[in-house]
């Protein structure tokens, strides 16, 4: 982040403490936004972690036995739904596979 984010920033501070939000005082917009941020850098965190490792080792992580994509809160990042578009190579999922496509589009949120 450059300068210039960093001045917004404290910027909106400033303001969220004289219009008297603080620490411990937050409101639902501010935990929201704070759940998104932290669902974004959670799910870039995972990401690196299966590029670190084999991509077998991901696949096992991301696809379910039957072809499935694994259930998982994070699945609703587009960084970790390309990921799992990686492993429609596999035999599990051709008889699916548009079926398996579509549902990733769908829970994509972040």
């Amino acid at each position: 982040m450059g300068p210039a984010g960093q001045r917004q920033q404290i910027l909106e501070r400033i303001d969220a403490v004289d219009a008297g939000r603080r620490s411990g005082r937050e409101n639902a917009a501010d935990i929201e936004a704070l759940n998104a941020l932290l669902s974004q850098g959670l799910a870039c965190s995972l990401v690196l972690l299966f590029h670190s490792v084999p991509s077998w080792i991901a696949g096992d992580w991301l696809v379910e036995e039957d072809g499935s994509t694994v259930k998982s809160y994070f699945m609703g990042s587009r960084f970790l739904a390309g990921m799992d578009g990686y492993f429609d190579y596999k035999h599990e999922r051709k008889k699916r596979l548009v079926k398996i496509r579509a549902k990733r589009q769908r829970k994509i949120t972040f």
